[in-house]
């Protein structure tokens, strides 16, 4: 959006313009990313509006005015003999890391939110420049 109408004052965007660039991403097949650029927009126009930048939602005028996006739905193994084939013909590497790929990210988490703020870069008063001084 921002390359064709992101110079304009956000109180002179009017639902045709909006619809132009829409046009454009769905001209590429692109139709759920046109209903999302669409729903982007409609968030920008509300929080102009609440903020006073803006007195209407030009984006809401186009409700209707794209073509209508239909989620695909995949085929899934639903015998739990194919399930156990799929598993045999897969690395299984790739089984085994992922948990352990899970709990890696868990224990991150967990590290982040419970480590002392104090000696990281730039945060409870270690100066951005000095190097990690982190000791747990």
């Amino acid at each position: 959006m921002f390359p064709w109408i992101g110079l304009k004052p956000v109180n002179a965007i009017r639902p045709m313009d909006i619809l132009a660039v829409l046009r454009r991403v769905e001209e590429r097949g692109a139709i759920e990313t046109t209903h999302r650029v669409q729903q982007n927009c409609g968030q920008v126009f509300r929080y102009a509006v609440a903020t006073a930048r803006a007195e209407t939602d030009p984006s809401r005028d186009l409700r209707g005015a794209l073509t209508p996006w239909k989620p695909e739905h995949y085929a899934t193994l639903t015998d739990s003999r194919e399930v156990g084939r799929l598993l045999r013909i897969s690395p299984a590497t790739w089984f085994r890391s992922t948990p352990n790929a899970a709990m890696t990210d868990v224990e991150r988490a967990s590290s982040a939110t419970t480590s002392p703020w104090r000696g990281i870069k730039g945060v409870g008063g270690v100066p951005s420049t000095s190097p990690a001084t982190y000791s747990p």
